[in-house]
């Protein structure tokens, strides 16, 4: 079956029984069309790396050949990671996977990105968010200052999933993920389970006295991709679980090849912030105060717990007002003598500067000159210094 793509085609469906070229065509025309593409929909239904005439993923086929021992077939051309190249389809009218984004890619520190969202339908969700809660409620808006993976373990061709909104496009955090991180937080509170249940709900207790709807961006947003490295392959794909080890089965050793794993991921961080916009209704006559407190518990929760997945590893954080004071308040004041102090190097200290011995002539803050043995002089910083005995 062949397909002539002019424009986006509203009738391509077996995105896996087309050719290369027309899957390559067609993921180049969504992107270029991005204001108006939804790449949620794009992600989960139209993700394309179909192997001709057989329903699996193209993997990096090339890889798994190396590791059962087997020469890699090079007319496969398959060794670039589906990931990256679905969040820039780089190709000419070449397949779909020429030349593509090799995992190196990635592992050099290179940013593979997309723009994800529509300022004005992102704009007037947000507005209604806070008419919602003019009158009763809260909403509020808190800066996601780390990436964020979510939806991970909704299922995927390349195993990792990620949850779009429906309609906007965007990653969003679904409002039973919050009341679950505001319960929680307020567990950790001391708050009794009595009152956990009256105000949150429970089985024998009905739906609780607080709505949480879900999180949005306000802005337009960034996607990306983050790594997780497998090093026990042979040891999880063989033990199960309740199961005693055997002499058969293989042991978490440092002799497994290590393998990365890519996974989609909302960019964020303290110099691109994305601002979410919360919102809390009262149900079954709650209070203000009861609202007033919900949310407080839901904001510390982000702020401390993080949503989403890796929220231990420091994904999913978010930040307030109040939650930025906290932080700085812990921070000891930024001075030059304080500076100076955690400086272990002096003028007239011998380093390696970039592999060359060096003497250090002048130190400003975290800027330093050297001077080279053949007498050029250049500026650096501490953290390119060795010292040198």
């Amino acid at each position: 079956m062949t397909v002539t793509i002019q424009s986006v085609a509203p009738g391509f469906h077996l995105y896996k029984e087309v050719t290369d070229q027309d899957a390559t065509a067609f993921q180049k025309a969504l992107v270029k069309n991005n204001g108006k593409t939804d790449h949620g929909l794009r992600f989960a239904k139209f993700f394309g790396r179909w192997k001709n005439g057989a329903p699996e993923l193209l993997k990096d086929l090339e890889t798994i050949e190396r590791r059962q021992g087997r020469p890699p077939n090079t007319n496969l051309n398959a060794a670039t990671d589906p990931l990256l190249d679905w969040l820039d389809p780089r190709s000419n009218g070449e397949p779909y996977r020429i030349p593509g984004h090799p995992l190196e890619t990635l592992e050099a520190g290179n940013a593979v990105q997309l723009k994800a969202g529509n300022a004005r339908q992102l704009k007037d969700a947000a507005d209604r968010l806070k008419r919602l809660t003019t009158n009763r409620g809260a909403c509020f808006d808190l800066n996601l200052i780390s990436r964020l993976l979510i939806g991970i373990g909704l299922p995927h061709p390349i195993e990792n999933g990620f949850l779009f909104h429906p309609t906007l496009a965007v990653p969003y955090i679904p409002g039973t993920a919050l009341k679950q991180i505001a319960r929680d937080w307020a567990e950790e509170a001391g708050v009794s389970p009595k009152e956990l249940n009256r105000l949150f709900g429970a089985e024998d207790h009905g739906a609780g006295r607080l709505a949480f709807l879900d999180a949005l961006p306000c802005q337009p947003v960034t996607l990306t991709a983050e790594q997780i490295t497998n090093h026990y392959t042979g040891y999880y794909q063989n033990v199960i679980p309740g199961e005693q080890i055997t002499d058969e089965m293989h042991l978490p050793a440092d002799w497994y090849e290590p393998i990365p794993v890519t996974l989609l991921a909302l960019d964020a961080g303290f110099r691109n912030r994305v601002r979410f916009r919360f919102a809390i209704l009262p149900l079954r006559s709650a209070t203000p105060e009861e609202v007033d407190e919900a949310q407080k518990w839901l904001t510390r929760g982000l702020e401390e717990n993080g949503a989403g997945a890796r929220t231990t590893l420091g994904f999913g954080r978010f930040e307030g007002a109040d939650g930025k004071a906290r932080r700085e308040a812990k921070l000891p004041p930024r001075t030059e003598s304080r500076v100076q102090a955690h400086n272990p190097f002096q003028v007239g200290s011998d380093v390696y500067c970039w592999g060359e011995e060096a003497r250090i002539i002048a130190i400003t803050g975290n800027q330093v000159t050297v001077e080279f043995t053949d007498g050029q002089t250049d500026e650096t910083t501490l953290t390119e210094l060795i010292p040198r005995p």
